[in-house]
């Protein structure tokens, strides 16, 4: 079984390029570019295993959709992406820091798996 992951990302190169190379290493992958497409696809599907959500969309906050995304599926495995404008010591998911390399995408992707 392919694991699957939502990725939130409103920039629309960086999603195309990491969702390339997240497919590239054998995982599904279903983008959304706002919270409003994120929620969506949410509802009525399977789980889903990762979620890889960029901080700060346009001029939201991802922080409530991942906690609800959380809340929903306790078993939901989180990589938060940041270009480093705020600090964030007190997340507790995995941060990784724009730009980022695609070695260190999929590393990232598996670290959250194996844990």
């Amino acid at each position: 079984m392919r694991e699957t992951i939502l990725l939130v990302e409103d920039e629309p190169v960086l999603c195309h390029l990491m969702e390339g190379v997240l497919e590239a290493s054998g995982f599904t992958v279903v983008t959304a570019a706002n919270l409003e497409e994120a929620f969506a696809h949410l509802e009525g599907r399977e789980p889903f295993h990762v979620l890889v959500a960029d901080l700060h969309l346009e001029t939201e906050s991802s922080v409530p959709f991942i906690e609800q995304a959380c809340t929903r599926d306790p078993s939901l495995r989180v990589i938060v992406t940041t270009g480093g404008e705020c600090s964030t010591p007190d997340l507790p998911w995995l941060v990784l820091e724009k730009p980022f390399c695609p070695s260190e995408l999929v590393a990232a992707v598996c670290r959250v798996l194996s844990q």
